[in-house]
């Protein structure tokens, strides 16, 4: 593993959850961050569940040299596109005949019309009953239980590129994940592909850490998408503590319960798992560890720890 502990080549991020502010902005720090890893020839790609659409204003700002889009289904080097994929009309039909008992749905078409059953901006009035004729981008339900979306994502033959417990989730074409898709982008630009985690554990090795919590959800975990994380861990004699209760928006119990497992294990590092949830709470809990008397309410706000935080490791 060391030997992938070099320049690296290319930085692959997220919008939300990672370099966007809670409004939806980029802030001069982050902007400028990327920026000089440009300048020093490493390139810049983004990682996101967003279409072209709704990602467009910050890849015309930031301009990154690839984009990954649609959880996988889309993926741009060079302001061209280099693959495309589609849920086919008859697959979209099939998806939403079996997610009707869902909350909220919403879905977006090959020529980039958004159907919605909730009041939005933007979008047109969707009627369940009604049969669409066109190729969809993707299909997001709101309130469908997590077991059922993997069984549909199962029987219709599509990928279920999103899970966060029974909060929402999202369909896309067959074959379609984030991770495939930069498979896809490093494959076209001739690199060598190397899992997060991999690297998080050379990070581990490297700074001498032998003991980690993983924080993630139960739909990461559902998925079984840590059983290889932790064999990786055991391989590399990094000792794992697993926390998978993290919920959407998480919870200031799901923080103290990080904590608290991060100190009765004698832990080291924290590794956020996942979405930008798991994320936030591994964050969360680092400031916690690093800040003891001071409850979440009080640590709110910006330069509020003044303290080095316990290392933290983010694997999208």
């Amino acid at each position: 593993m060391n030997d992938h502990l070099q320049m690296p080549r290319i930085i692959a991020v997220d919008l939300d959850g990672t370099i966007l502010t809670r409004d939806k902005q980029v802030s001069p720090r982050t902007l400028s961050a990327l920026k000089s890893c440009q300048l020093q020839g490493i390139r810049l790609a983004f990682v996101t569940g967003r279409a072209y659409g709704r990602a467009r204003e910050f890849m015309e700002r930031i301009e990154p040299d690839a984009a990954v889009l649609s959880y996988g289904a889309h993926v741009m080097a060079g302001g061209e596109t280099i693959y495309r994929r589609y849920i086919s009309a008859a697959v979209g039909n099939s998806i939403l005949r079996e997610i009707k008992n869902a909350t909220w749905i919403r879905y977006q078409t090959e020529g980039g019309e958004c159907f919605t059953d909730r009041e939005e901006a933007g979008s047109l009035p969707l009627e369940r009953d009604s049969v669409i004729e066109q190729r969809l981008d993707h299909i997001c339900a709101w309130g469908l239980p997590a077991e059922q979306a993997l069984s549909v994502s199962r029987r219709v033959r599509c990928s279920l590129t999103q899970l966060c417990a029974s909060d929402w989730c999202n369909f896309a074409a067959y074959g379609c994940s984030k991770e495939k898709g930069l498979r896809r982008l490093m494959n076209y630009w001739g690199l060598p592909p190397l899992p997060g985690i991999l690297i998080a554990i050379a990070v581990c090795t490297v700074l001498g850490i032998d003991s980690i919590i993983i924080v993630t959800d139960s739909g990461i975990s559902g998925l079984g998408l840590c059983d290889r994380t932790i064999e990786y861990c055991k391989a590399a004699g990094v000792k794992v503590v697993f926390y998978d209760k993290v919920v959407p928006n998480p919870t200031i119990d799901n923080v103290e319960e990080v904590r608290r497992l991060y100190l009765e294990n004698n832990c080291q590092a924290l590794v956020g798992f996942g979405g930008g949830s798991s994320m936030d709470c591994a964050k969360g809990a680092a400031v916690r560890i690093a800040r003891p008397s001071k409850s979440i309410d009080k640590l709110e706000g910006v330069l509020k720890v003044h303290k080095k935080l316990p290392t933290l490791i983010a694997v999208p």
